[in-house]
């Protein structure tokens, strides 16, 4: 809805023109089929029936233009109105008929679906590249606020987080109030350090920027971290086990 609000609003100078170049080229007809038409409409030979549908149609301009509507909007109209004039009248009114079909119904109104298909897929990439920049908008000032509650915590000012630190950061409401409104819940103190450190005791600005961003939103994100962390542990465990029976099995071999 908000890209086709927003297509009309910005194709609304091209909807303006086309209404007036299709308004003046159905007034030309319009004014060209009433006057050419009076007189079948008062030939006496003609039938009675005939002649009446004609007044109708063509009798008068509001008449003839109302007409010429029809014809445009209503699909396969056209034919209905033009085959009884062409056979009934004379067959030179083909060329009318079918010089406006081409000209209006073919060309124009074409070319005006064209432009308005072209006006909405240019705001639907525009809305595309609006709602990327509101992301990296929303990421960019997810950053600065971890970054300023990381500098708050950070009561030593060495760039680290101790695991005491992020604990008395933690303990004060407004900052477990400040993670809230990042979507960022916090039940246990030590399983959240243990996650955002990689291992050497201390949190990073990086680590904790990134790690924060990850926990961020469902509750089970933050069990997945928990899960990867620990196959990371254990890999690296693994890769210090095989190392060392390796170093063995190399001591054994020499002797």
């Amino acid at each position: 809805l908000r890209i086709l609000v927003t297509t009309i609003i910005a194709s609304f100078s091209a909807l303006i023109w086309s209404l007036v170049l299709l308004m003046l080229l159905k007034t030309v007809y319009a004014v060209l089929l009433s006057n050419i038409l009076h007189l079948a409409i008062l030939d006496d030979s003609l039938d009675y029936t005939f002649r009446l549908k004609l007044n109708s149609q063509f009798g008068s301009f509001p008449k003839a233009f109302f007409t010429m509507c029809e014809m445009t909007y209503s699909g396969g109209a056209w034919t209905v109105i033009a085959r009884p004039i062409v056979e009934g009248v004379s067959p030179w009114y083909s060329i009318v008929f079918v010089g406006y079909v081409i000209v209006v119904l073919f060309a124009l109104v074409k070319v005006i679906t064209a432009l308005f298909i072209r006006e909405t897929l240019s705001q639907a990439a525009a809305d595309t590249q609006t709602t990327i920049q509101e992301r990296l908008r929303g990421a960019n000032s997810f950053a600065s606020k971890v970054q300023a509650l990381f500098e708050a915590a950070d009561t030593s000012g060495d760039g680290f987080l101790s695991r005491q630190e992020l604990s008395d950061a933690l303990d004060k409401p407004e900052v477990r109030h400040y993670l809230h409104m990042l979507e960022i819940e916090v039940t246990e103190i030590d399983p959240l350090f243990d996650l955002l450190d990689d291992g050497d005791g201390e949190i990073s600005i990086g680590e904790f920027c990134e790690g924060l961003k990850r926990i961020k939103g469902q509750a089970r994100e933050m069990d997945m971290m928990a899960v990867r962390r620990d196959c990371a542990t254990i890999e690296r465990h693994l890769v210090e086990v095989k190392q060392h029976l390796g170093y063995q099995y190399k001591a054994r071999k020499d002797r």
